[in-house]
């Protein structure tokens, strides 16, 4: 995972390696997909420590007090267990509402759908599930949902989702339009496609500081000729 800095939100210069996988640690084969958060004085990148011999990705959380020049990882994983009955887990999305730390991971369940797990903190540290926030319908066929994005807008919300099937892998990726009711997301119409994928997947969404603005990132798959 490596580091990136930006005066202007749009462009950046590219930095040194910011998370490396610890050899026979959490994060053995991989440090993957997350978001990171600035507080007090600190920054703190939630994401998925990956090994092959386990088929879900803990939340696990690293600190930086340099501004993300360096970064130490905590001793323990944040969140080691996915809850009962998914099949597939990764890919924390953190962010601050109403004064609370919410998170969002990315899963599959084991009767074919998909779901954005909640979880809810005041702290960054002591996390409590809160259940699905949002999941997909059973018709739509057996599919995960990776890199959950949320952004709200006055009462309303935007999710997007990143279509996985255990078949093919990254597939597209989708968006929901809604509200918030007692700490669900229900859809106001049907899913749309934002992109029809693959090249264009998991995107990430920044509110722009002090605004009720949000840059969207988007990541093309390597090695893949990109049309226009």
């Amino acid at each position: 995972m490596r580091a990136a800095d930006a005066a202007d939100c749009f462009w950046s210069r590219s930095r040194a390696v910011a998370l490396a996988p610890t050899p026979g640690g959490d994060d053995a084969d991989g440090c993957y997909s997350g978001n990171a958060v600035s507080v007090d004085g600190r920054m703190v990148a939630f994401y998925s420590a990956h090994r092959n011999d386990r088929w879900w990705q803990p939340v696990t959380t690293a600190e930086s007090h340099d501004n993300g020049h360096t970064w130490a990882k905590r001793p323990h994983l944040l969140i080691p267990e996915p809850p009962a009955g998914t099949t597939m887990y990764r890919d924390p999305y953190v962010w601050r509402q109403d004064g609370r730390w919410r998170m969002l991971v990315g899963s599959a369940l084991d009767d074919g759908r998909a779901a954005a797990q909640l979880y809810e903190s005041d702290d960054l540290e002591h996390w409590t599930y809160r259940g699905p926030f949002h999941s997909s319908d059973a018709a739509e066929g057996p599919i995960g949902w990776e890199c959950p994005q949320y952004a709200t807008f006055g009462d309303h919300g935007v999710l997007i989702l990143s279509d996985w099937t255990p078949q093919g892998g990254p597939s597209h990726t989708t968006v929901v339009t809604g509200r918030e009711k007692d700490g669900r997301f229900e859809a106001a119409a049907s899913p749309v496609p934002l992109d029809h994928g693959p090249d264009f997947y998991a995107p990430a969404l920044l509110r722009v500081p002090g605004e009720d603005r949000w840059l969207g990132l988007g990541l093309g798959s390597p090695g893949r000729s990109l049309g226009t």
